[in-house]
């Protein structure tokens, strides 16, 4: 074979194979490449169909087809081009131009080599090989160590890798995270029955809830069977408080799997049982913790399925409680467990003259129970609405019943309302129609609202305050005198009356500070118009304490402690038989 013979063959062969080959010289100016070469320049509109690259620099070439050209790439073929360094390899993406053919759409690997070229002339070979098959099998393999098939989920030993880190950072920052052990309801009869394929939809579907019930940085892997297991991060660093947060989670995965779900023609619907693990630091080993969520899960079980259960036992029993406090609430206002008393508000020299309207909880099992045993779950829950409505009505309908009947004309009556009962929408308007349906006086309805819900967009709590102010409804500010007042802001407020908070009277006779304060207080409703009234008198000595400080309103068991209405209403008419005096006034 003649020597242009072989360099036709040579050319030949060069054009067959697959790799983008080009040789530059010492300057890494192009002078030649084959084909492979010509077709991925002009794929990527580098090239026109027929412009020929020689004489051109390789490296910017490189660059706008998408091949890398930064400063690890020049460095090493400079080396070659110099004859320091024999040859130089480097695995690289190539990410599609916007305007390249859908061919060659997505993210591609190639294997970069360059080698010198003996003689004086010197240069390199350049060749560039696709490796993306190679590199995907690389990352199936990975997947298979890391990656539950099934469901793309992480499976147990990325789960543990990333329970490693989650400790640590906890450690780091003293929060606490929370394992959550799911294992699906007789997950078993739906291959009995269906067929593994259906289960395996089952599956992926649940894989997907689980998905959505968390946060980026959560975690959700399957880690065997029907078995799934949820790790959040980030939680309180207060444990009662990160039990909170971590049964919040709970409950919207028991929602979130327990949505009915299609498995081809076959509706069906499964249920959860959880079991939480709470942890923070490193405590514990990473099987320990695991552990200790498969506990809780079976307690689930045995708690009758489809439940959370937390495996610390008195932190799950006051969870237990506070669950089971919350259903016989829900069920409270329909079976008419919740009642009013009423306590006198007693005004020196004028006896009493008005009320306050207080809920009490007659629980079946735990007998009568006050406010501040149940209207905190309420207010979190968003019962203290329906409960708050509830409370108004019956406040109108007794002042309904006394003026159609006569009894104690010019009696004012008090109801309390919560922050979130006072932002519902429909608040203003329940009210008015409380008042038309039971033909009340609003005169004599006034809503005790707290300092820090005033402060809280004082304009959307003045416009509200105004509405009702039309009505005829007056207003007290309660618990006034223990955070920080705006009196610019006191000043725009409808009010009738301020209440001194409760927590100065029991300090009242023994600290001169909280006396200056009540002095202060009186004075400054005095100068505003307003009355001033105590909450809290509970013997002679405070009565006689604040009527130096110059407060003529009290309200307290001194004067007789809430009671039910029919109680409440005998009171009045014993104190209606003697004369008003400023002497005690217990019944």
């Amino acid at each position: 074979m003649s020597p242009a013979e072989l360099d036709i063959a040579t050319l030949a062969v060069l054009d067959a194979t697959h790799q983008q080959i080009a040789v530059v010289d010492a300057a890494g100016l192009i002078v030649a490449v084959n084909r492979p070469w010509l077709n991925f320049a002009r794929r990527h509109g580098v090239l026109g169909p027929n412009e020929d690259p020689a004489g051109r620099p390789y490296l910017p070439l490189c660059e706008a087809c998408g091949l890398p050209a930064d400063a690890a790439t020049q460095a090493g073929l400079a080396e070659v081009l110099a004859g320091s360094d024999r040859s130089f390899e480097l695995e690289h993406p190539c990410a599609r131009r916007s305007d390249a053919p859908a061919a060659e759409s997505g993210e591609r690997w190639y294997l970069m080599r360059a080698s010198s070229l003996a003689g004086a002339r010197g240069g390199a070979v350049i060749t560039h090989e696709d490796i993306s098959t190679r590199r995907q099998a690389e990352l199936q393999i990975r997947n298979l160590a890391f990656i539950d098939p099934l469901t793309g989920l992480p499976n147990r030993r990325m789960l543990f890798d990333r329970l490693h880190q989650a400790c640590a950072t906890s450690a780091r920052h003293g929060q606490h995270g929370a394992l959550f052990f799911i294992d699906l309801d007789h997950f078993k009869l739906v291959n009995d029955t269906l067929g593994h394929d259906h289960g395996d939809l089952l599956l992926q579907q649940v894989a997907r809830r689980l998905q959505g019930c968390v946060r980026g940085e959560d975690t959700v892997a399957r880690i065997g069977g029907d078995e799934f297991v949820v790790m959040t991060v980030g939680l309180d660093a207060q444990e009662k408080t990160a039990a909170t947060q971590a049964a919040v989670v709970g409950e919207k995965i028991l929602a979130a799997v327990g949505q009915p779900m299609q498995l081809g023609e076959h509706p069906h619907t499964v249920t959860p049982s959880i079991g939480v693990s709470l942890f923070r630091g490193r405590e514990h080993t990473q099987e320990e913790l695991v552990k200790r969520a498969d506990v809780a899960m079976y307690q689930a079980k045995a708690a009758g399925r489809g439940t959370v259960r937390f495996f610390d036992p008195v932190m799950q029993a006051g969870l237990d409680a506070r669950a089971a406090l919350e259903t016989d609430l829900k069920r409270a206002l329909g079976a008419g467990q919740l009642s009013l008393h009423y306590q006198g508000q007693v005004e020196d020299q004028r006896g009493t003259v008005g009320a306050e309207a207080l809920l009490r909880w007659v629980h079946p099992q735990r007998g009568l129970l006050r406010p501040e045993q149940f209207l905190p779950l309420a207010e979190q829950n968003g019962l203290i609405v329906p409960i708050g409505q509830w409370v108004i009505d019956r406040a109108c309908a007794q002042l309904g019943l006394w003026q159609r009947s006569g009894q104690h004309p010019g009696l004012h009556l008090s109801v309390n309302v919560s922050a979130r009962q006072f932002r519902h929408d429909g608040f203003v308007d329940s009210v008015a129609q409380a008042l038309r349906r039971h033909g009340a006086d609003p005169r004599r309805l006034r809503l005790e609202l707290r300092e820090s819900l005033v402060q809280d967009n004082p304009a959307r709590t003045l416009s509200r305050m105004g509405a009702l102010k039309d009505l005829g409804v007056s207003f007290v500010l309660d618990d006034f005198g223990i955070s920080y007042s705006s009196l610019s802001l006191l000043k725009r407020l409808p009010l009738e009356q301020i209440k001194i908070s409760q927590t100065l009277m029991r300090t009242l006779l023994i600290d001169p500070h909280d006396a200056a304060i009540v002095r202060t207080i009186v004075g400054i409703a005095d100068g505003m118009g307003l009355g001033a009234g105590a909450v809290g008198v509970e013997n002679v000595q405070q009565r006689d304490k604040l009527l130096q400080l110059g407060c003529r309103q009290f309200q307290g068991d001194f004067f007789g402690a809430p009671a039910p209405l029919g109680q409440f209403e005998a009171r009045m008419a014993a104190m209606a038989s003697q004369p008003h005096t400023r002497t005690s006034l217990r019944a």
